[in-house]
């Protein structure tokens, strides 16, 4: 009996010895796989991570386009800008704002050394117009903030987050970061931009949370704080916060004693 038990045993360690290690087959796409198999027997899908989902930034990825059609987009919607100014500036100086004609305004923007950037936009067959120029310049600028859509949305979702307690709705703060988003269009520097190897959305980030956070905290406040005031006050009571209670705060008066 003992030798039929040792010799049992000693066939059941060679089979576990010889057996193939079991091994977990993952998909190299966890997102387009519906399940996995776990040496055979199929398992329920994994949740993907949101590194999977968007990659290694935490915004969602974006469809880039060319580099020239990019710049020729950035160009067109900063004429515009210098465009509108000059028309402000032509219909206060008037006092006749609604009177401005477009002969007018030409004639102001050849005053002002713009009119050969207006003919860059234009085609050569093209009778060149400031309504026309405008209207290419205009829809450059709507192909930029559609273009970048899903991050101005993403913006939105991360500052919600932030400011679980603002009144603020979606909406309302999606029209505060697409203000900071225009604000970057007319800001952004080509030259800086490219010594420094930083890209267009890397430069728009400031403005589109900046805009954003000021959005809601004078929204909140009564009275208008500076907005690195603000920021102090919020970092200050978040690494405060396991250290006091949840009815203590610190205010501005305090910051600023610090």
């Amino acid at each position: 009996a003992n030798l039929y038990m040792q010799t049992t045993m000693i066939f059941a360690l060679l089979a576990l010895l010889l057996t193939p290690t079991s091994t977990i087959v993952i998909p190299s796409n966890p997102l387009a796989a519906s399940s996995y198999s776990n040496n055979g027997r199929v398992c329920p899908p994994r949740r993907p991570t949101r590194s999977q989902v968007y990659g290694s930034n935490i915004h969602p990825k974006i469809t880039p386009l060319d580099p020239l059609t990019e710049q020729g987009l950035l160009m067109n919607a900063q004429l515009l800008t210098k465009l509108y100014k000059i028309r402000s500036d032509v219909a206060i100086s008037l006092a006749k704002p609604s009177s401005l004609s477009p002969n007018a305004w030409e004639d102001a923007v050849k005053t002002y050394g713009l009119w050969q950037e207006c003919l860059d936009v234009l085609d050569s067959s093209t009778t060149p117009t400031i309504p026309l120029v405008v209207s290419i310049c205009e829809k450059s600028r709507e192909r930029l903030i559609n273009q970048y859509t899903p991050y101005l949305h993403s913006v939105v979702s991360t500052l919600l987050n932030q400011y679980k307690t603002t009144t603020m709705t979606r909406s309302e703060l999606l029209s505060e970061v697409t203000l900071g988003f225009l604000r970057s269009i007319e800001k952004y520097d080509r030259k800086t931009a490219e010594e420094s190897g930083a890209s267009f959305l890397t430069y728009n980030r400031h403005y589109c949370y900046a805009y954003g956070r000021r959005g809601i905290q004078e929204r909140q406040d009564f009275i208008r704080t500076p907005n690195y005031i603000t920021q102090r006050v919020r970092e200050l009571n978040k690494n405060l916060a396991p250290k006091i209670s949840t009815t203590t705060s610190l205010k501005i008066s305090e910051v600023l004693a610090r």
